[in-house]
């Protein structure tokens, strides 16, 4: 049990703590190469990812696991309304201000039932 406590205690910590990392310097983000979502990965792995605008981004959502007999994956096509740049776990609209991940996205993710089955639901809103 105390070691489940402790558990919980780094885990919460952690995040807590996401809120108060620093993002990369602007000297740094400036100096690295910026692939547009779709190109090749250079062979450093350090880059931005660009998510242009009004451009069709396959979103892959796989739903498995041990209480189903297979499992399944869909690929809808999203599209963003606004630029995106991203290095690891941060985030961009214009390269200059760079968010942390949890701080970027609202999110919402829930998991409904009714008689004609099940529905999923994720919301991704600006922050």
């Amino acid at each position: 049990m105390k070691r489940i406590l402790c558990l919980l205690s780094v885990i919460y910590i952690s995040g807590c703590a996401s809120k108060y990392i620093e993002p990369p310097s602007s000297a740094f983000i400036d100096a690295l190469p910026i692939v547009k979502f779709g190109g090749e990965k250079p062979k450093d792995n350090e880059f931005i990812i660009f998510y242009p605008k009004e451009v069709e981004i396959p979103f892959t959502v796989k739903i498995n696991g041990s209480i189903f007999r297979e499992g399944v994956e869909i690929s809808p096509m999203i599209t963003l309304k606004n630029d995106i740049y991203t290095y690891k776990t941060w985030f961009s609209y214009d390269r200059k201000s760079w968010v942390y991940l949890t701080d970027f996205f609202d999110h919402y993710f829930s998991i409904g039932r009714d008689l004609s089955g099940g529905l999923v639901k994720i919301k991704l809103n600006e922050q």
